[in-house]
């Protein structure tokens, strides 16, 4: 599960920020590539953890 917060305090410009993996969810067990890496790649959500981004962005 994710969270996006966008602001935007004049016209120009915008402040923005995410979480992933708020819940900080462990990566499921697949037994088939345990001996590799322990965890399904091809299941992101949950394989680097809870994420943060944040960022502003101004208009010319």
């Amino acid at each position: 599960m994710g969270l996006v917060l966008r602001w935007k305090p004049q016209p120009r410009w915008e402040v923005f920020g995410s979480i992933q993996n708020v819940f900080d969810k462990l990566p499921p067990l697949d037994p088939l590539t345990y001996g590799a890496t322990s965890y399904n790649p091809l299941d992101y959500y949950g394989a680097i953890g809870r994420f943060f981004t944040l960022g502003a962005k101004v208009s010319f």
